[in-house]
């Protein structure tokens, strides 16, 4: 069948129109609406990608939250630690700085 015969049988548009959503939700952009509208399987299919991209801004979200949490942690991780005291050797020999965990 050719292009014209398919898009003449309402195949060709939903197709065309599916592909350009997992487009662009395989470049990253989940932020633009699926539209759907009918009962048939390209519609089927555009409801679970729209299920699909759902999940994933929420995934990306937990992410996102997951990520700051940890940043949190390791930034506050140093608090309340006394900083090493270190000299210089007393020995000339000695190439090697000394430092004590207290302050």
């Amino acid at each position: 069948m050719t292009r014209q015969s398919l898009r003449h049988l309402g195949l060709g548009r939903p197709i065309a129109a599916t592909t350009a959503v997992a487009r662009r939700i395989s470049d990253g952009d989940l932020s633009s609406s699926i539209v759907v509208k009918g009962r048939d399987e390209a519609t089927e299919l555009l409801k679970a990608m729209q299920s699909m991209q759902v999940s994933l801004t929420e995934f990306q979200e937990s992410l996102r939250e997951s990520e700051q949490r940890t940043r949190l942690l390791l930034d506050s991780a140093g608090e309340g630690r006394p900083k090493p005291h270190c000299r210089a050797p007393t020995r000339p020999w000695r190439k090697s700085v000394h430092c004590s965990p207290g302050g």
